[in-house]
């Protein structure tokens, strides 16, 4: 037959049933209680009581509370997937979302006291107030009583014989109590007996990794080694070019036991070296040799997709509470790439569990809040996810599987993938005309609309949906129906065994989410809503494989369109269509396109604005390229190559990408060609002193009531900005984009420092406030801090995402995506320093004392100071060469000391009015 024993438990979880409110921060009274009847346990259709529960037995019970300020987490979850948002992709920590949105310490504390007054001790992990005693004494403490049941597959089972008893002040900030009931089953995704291949003899490309003559003679042609189909998704693109998964953790979520051994052979014969290791949750999973089987898949899947990822098996009881554990400890160890085959059907959950859903719900926010992506097998029974057929009258009702039903959780959808470009969606009882193939033990992609979740903003529309706000499943498919082959132990003869089902799907998509993370500067986080925002603009072809057929095993001929509904008793819900479906999702991957943009090489890689340049690597089909901060013009691109138009710059630049995946890491560089180069020393009294290519815009017309402290410049046009020391800014041939109200501040204004774009600067006061105009975000500040010296100067990060701040003895505050490199903080100066300024080319940082020794940090390059000479005034600036990666200083004097820089010249001899306060560059 071909599914196999749904052998996963889950335990009724509890749901209250009074209106929510967050505990009050004074302990709430412990003393009246109430009993509800909504926590009744719903068992299971053919249970019988057979006894009580032994006095031995041990019970696990979690109580899962609300989060806190739910609003403001929906608001932010909004914010950080939202590319228009300042907040976009700015992840949380663990700590941080605990303390932005997890329960109040009021609820907290009541819920110990509660369990701990009962003699139950507690531990607190996330959301949930965990305590593990006797049944007796959880039984008195909730004040039930448990039995045994014998469930309809024959199997044991508890549950509670009434609700349990909870203090009335702790009721409304409980989500749910797991661990009264394990007669609801969670199921794997196997399918035992999978097709084979219909067609032979088709190309895989070149997959790496390959596999060995035992697992390749087993599959023949009939049946894929998991390779195979990576190559056939263009995986092996991704890891040719170093996209491997390296360092980005994979967490498989299992309620059956890894056998190291099998995971060791399968490694061998790939000739992969993946880190394996095992974490075990409420004392690890029970034997199971099915569930065995699942996590080894598990295991040698995403070790085959992401050769470089470390994988954790995350192995627990299967019960409720173990599933929830899993989930919890995954998410408070914030692994990036997360990847389930086990689910249950939301029917059954709903009415058997009410209340688990929605606590699991919240751990896959706090999740996607973190920058986690969570991927779930849909399902093998179709559009009927509750059909059983090993059962007296099976439910044949339309119905999804959780977790792929929740909006933060990626749902793995199942194709039957034939050869490159031959993929109808999984569906074994295509064109059936009634339900003896279901019954017969048949199986197929699960898909449809959930009864629970709404429709998510960033999900399109289904045209057969039946529901015209729900969330549908799934949201993106990968082999299911075609077997492919793993090693099991268990299997006997040469130990290799072929399966189905979209227990494949699901860490085959999450070793491609690890591959293609390693190509972006950052998390990519919930995948699915990128995913979507992706297929919109149209890449089938290059980043997307649109699933519209289906495959009538009676030919076998493909039919159009195809659809999962399994037992034929649905209409054909639901089914194929191009673009977004509830059969397939939004299609299959084609991994090459699927990363965020990685630019491997440019031609030519140097050369004037407006000029062609191509570009190669991945995932370039949708990228915006950017020269620097500034867009270029895409002419023509694929998913490894783009023709764009050289946007106007100065200088080396990096050429980097972003699409809707995410930003690319790293990039090619471009030079354009040197300008004359030059540099402008601006006096106290707004004296301007230009030299070399640097031109003379203008300067503060008569005495300022407030010295002149600081320049900037306008890199769009060549102009600049002059900063008083009361706020004021003056602009020539630069946008005027406001000053600093007059009136008290902090302590008068000592530097300023201008944003890439040319729309936008920032000033810093010598208390270390920071105070920000046009485009530049304001990042922090040193204004509330008490400071050993004074702040004398700022500087921006080469990309203009950042900035440092530092202090007269060489103390250095970055803020924003400025990186702390160093400072001179703890070492003894001669002189204090004076200014900091920021390598163009490397993107580090050096700062300068007055007299004249140079500080380098990060990967800025040293090339001499004027410590060790005798200046006849003290160094009061400097700044930094675009074209050469050099500097200047200059003196109170105008005087100008260059170092791997042009000297152009100087007032070093010209009698001043005011000294000489700072040196700007000419762009």
């Amino acid at each position: 037959m071909k599914r196999t024993s749904p052998i996963a438990i889950v335990v009724l979880v509890v749901l209250a049933v009074l209106p929510a409110r967050a505990i009050a921060a004074d302990s709430p009274s412990l003393t009246a209680t109430t009993r509800v009847a909504a926590l009744m346990p719903h068992l299971p259709t053919g249970a019988t009581r057979v006894g009580p529960l032994p006095a031995t037995q041990q019970l696990t019970i979690d109580v899962v509370l609300h989060p806190s300020h739910r609003a403001e987490l929906d608001s932010l979850l909004g914010a950080l997937y939202d590319p228009t948002s300042p907040q976009y992709e700015h992840w949380l920590t663990p700590g941080e979302f605990a303390r932005e949105f997890g329960p109040s310490p009021a609820q907290v504390a009541g819920v110990t006291a509660w369990l701990n007054a009962k003699g139950l001790h507690t531990a607190v992990k996330g959301f949930a107030v965990q305590t593990t005693a006797a049944a007796p004494a959880v039984a008195t403490a909730l004040g039930v009583s448990f039995s045994r049941y014998r469930l309809a597959r024959g199997e044991l089972g508890y549950a509670a014989a009434s609700a349990p008893l909870i203090p009335r002040g702790l009721v409304a900030g409980i989500t749910s109590i797991i661990g009264l009931s394990d007669t609801v089953r969670f199921r794997n995704h196997v399918d035992l007996t999978p097709r084979r291949r219909s067609r032979s003899g088709v190309s895989t490309g070149h997959a790496a990794p390959k596999a060995c003559a035992s697992a390749a003679g087993f599959a023949g042609t009939s049946f894929w080694t998991p390779d195979q189909v990576s190559a056939l998704y263009k995986v092996d693109h991704l890891v040719s070019a170093g996209l491997d998964g390296h360092g980005k953790k994979i967490a498989v979520v299992e309620l059956g036991q890894s056998r190291p051994v099998d995971a060791s052979n399968y490694l061998a014969c790939f000739g992969l070296h993946n880190n394996v290791s095992v974490r075990k949750l409420d004392g690890g999973a029970a034997p199971d040799m099915l569930g065995t089987l699942e996590a080894d898949l598990d295991i040698q899947e995403a070790a085959t997709n992401a050769p470089g990822s470390p994988i954790v098996s995350y192995e627990a009881p299967n019960n409720g509470t173990g599933n929830f554990d899993v989930y919890n400890q995954i998410v408070l160890d914030n692994v990036p790439i997360v990847s389930t085959s086990w689910g249950s059907c939301e029917d059954a959950l709903q009415t058997g569990a009410p209340g688990f859903i929605d606590s699991l719900h919240t751990v896959f926010q706090q999740a996607a809040a973190q920058g986690q992506s969570v991927f779930a097998a849909a399902g093998d029974e179709g559009s009927e996810d509750c059909y059983d057929p090993t059962v007296m009258a099976p439910d044949d009702a339309l119905g999804v599987d959780n977790p792929a039903d929740d909006p933060f959780v990626t749902g793995a959808g199942g194709t039957s993938l034939e050869g490159a470009g031959i993929e109808p969606v999984w569906n074994d009882c295509e064109a059936v005309a009634d339900n003896t193939c279901a019954a017969g033990g048949a199986q197929a992609a699960g898909g449809g609309q959930s009864t629970v979740f709404l429709q998510p903003s960033w999900q399109p529309s289904a045209a057969d949906r039946t529901c015209s706000n729900c969330r549908g499943v799934p949201d993106v498919s990968a082999n299911a129906g075609v077997g492919e082959v793993f090693y099991d132990s268990d299997a006997g003869g040469s130990n290799w065994i072929a399966v189905g089902g979209t227990s494949m799907a699901a860490p085959k998509l999450a070793g491609m989410a690890a591959d293609i993370a390693s190509s972006c500067a950052g998390r990519i986080g919930d995948f699915a809503p990128k995913l979507d925002a992706l297929a919109a603009t149209n890449v089938y072809g290059r980043a997307l494989s649109d699933v519209t057929t289906g495959l009538d095993l009676s030919g076998p001929n493909l039919v159009q369109p195809g659809d999962n509904d399994l037992t034929r008793t649905n209409g054909g819900h639901f089914h194929t269509a191009t673009g977004f479906d509830l059969a397939s999702g939004i299609g299959s991957p084609i991994a090459s396109g699927l990363s965020c943009p990685k630019i491997t090489s440019l031609a030519p890689a140097h050369g004037k604005a407006g000029m062609h340049v191509t570009l190669h690597g991945l995932g370039l089909e949708r990228a915006t390229i950017r020269f620097g901060s500034t867009p270029a013009t895409v002419l023509t691109a694929t998913a490894e190559s783009a023709t764009v138009i050289v946007p106007p710059g100065t200088g080396r630049v990096s050429v980097s990408g972003s699409n809707p995946i995410g930003a690319g890491f790293g990039g090619a560089t471009f030079a354009y060609p040197v300008a004359p180069g030059g540099y402008r020393i601006v006096a106290a009294d707004g004296g301007i002193f230009s030299f070399g290519g640097a031109r003379f815009y203008g300067a503060p017309v008569g005495s300022s009531a407030s010295p002149i402290v600081g320049a900037a410049v306008d890199q769009t046009t060549g102009g600049y900005w002059l900063a008083s020391a009361d706020g004021t800014v003056h602009n020539f041939n630069a946008p005027a984009l406001g000053s600093v109200p007059r009136g008290p501040t902090d302590s008068q204004i000592v530097g300023i420092a201008a944003t890439k774009t040319g729309k936008g600067y920032w000033l810093v006061a010598r208390a270390g406030g920071v105070f920000a105009f046009g485009d530049a975000h304001f990042l922090g500040s040193m204004g509330a801090s008490h400071l050993n010296q004074p702040i004398v100067g700022i500087a921006a990060t080469k990309n203009g995402d950042g900035y440092w701040l530092v202090a007269s003895d060489g103390g250095v505050f970055a803020f924003g995506k400025a990186r702390f490199f160093g400072s001179t903080g703890g070492i003894h100066l001669n002189q204090p320093i004076v200014g900091i300024a920021v390598d163009p080319v490397t993107g580090g940082y050096r700062m300068v004392a007055s007299d004249g020794g140079v500080f380098a940090f990060g990967k800025a390059r040293f090339f001499g100071s004027t410590g060790g000479i005798h200046l006849n005034r003290p160094i009061v600036g400097m700044t930094g060469d675009a074209a050469t990666g050099g500097y200047w200083l200059v003196a109170s004097d105008g005087g100008v000391f260059a170092f791997n820089a042009r000297f152009f010249g100087s007032t070093g001899a010209i009698v001043l009015n005011q000294p000489i306060v700072a040196i700007a560059p000419s762009h």
